[in-house]
């Protein structure tokens, strides 16, 4: 519990915060469409690759829930990166 106020006390939040409001736009509408897919791709490769390192340290110190989590979020990264779909989501012609 100590280290729980300790992170409050640093400005830490205890959980993910949306950057940008509602009706504010994004990064991402404000790019073409081409853009737009090139950057989610190559950031979901990005949180693949920090997920997969993360997980291998949680997992050498016994953190196995910890583990298992990011390794969760590593699948879905690699997912999203290799997503077809997202072509059809962002209309590429």
């Amino acid at each position: 519990m100590a280290k729980r106020s300790s992170a409050r006390q640093t400005g830490m939040p205890d959980t993910y915060l949306n950057p940008s409001s509602p009706g504010t736009p994004s990064d991402l509408d404000k790019m073409e469409d081409a853009d737009a897919l090139e950057l989610r791709r190559e950031t979901a490769r990005y949180v693949e690759r920090m997920t997969t390192d993360l997980c291998m340290m949680s997992t050498r110190v016994d953190l196995s829930f910890l583990a298992y989590l990011l390794d969760m979020a590593r699948i879905e990264a690699s997912d999203r990166s290799n997503d077809t779909e997202l072509d059809e989501t962002i209309h590429i012609s």
